[in-house]
């Protein structure tokens, strides 16, 4: 897709319907696109932008059988200070999850990666601020 995500009003220019911005994970269509990708590659990494969001994010829908999942800022920095509840929870096909890019939290919600049993590769170095 490409113009502005409606969420944040950041310029969406994705190509790539495994390259996504955080705020169109609420979107079936950009869900079923990557879906559809990842069924072709199923080894593909879902790359979040979470460029202009601030405050909270919470990631809840991902595209069904999504195994990797890298968040990236796109335009460099970010103002990401809590994870919300219920992030990533139940996403049962996740096996890597990259948040280095999430530099400023401070705070995780509850029930942060519950029941994520694949999940065997968690990269939060960056996450040094959390208490």
């Amino acid at each position: 897709g490409s113009g502005l995500c409606e969420g944040c009003e950041v310029s969406l220019v994705y190509r790539d319907p495994l390259h996504v911005h955080a705020c169109e994970l609420e979107d079936a269509r950009v869900l079923e696109r990557a879906g559809a990708a990842l069924a072709e590659h199923p080894e593909g990494v879902l790359v979040v932008d979470v460029s202009g969001v601030t405050g909270e994010l919470t990631i809840r829908k991902v595209p069904e059988g999504v195994q990797h999942i890298a968040v990236v800022c796109d335009t460099g920095d970010n103002n990401i200070t809590h994870l919300g509840d219920e992030f990533l929870m139940e996403c049962e096909s996740l096996t890597s999850l990259d948040i280095n890019a999430l530099t400023q939290v401070t705070s995780i919600g509850d029930d942060f990666l519950i029941k994520c049993e694949s999940l065997t590769s968690l990269d939060i170095n960056a996450l040094t601020q959390v208490t």
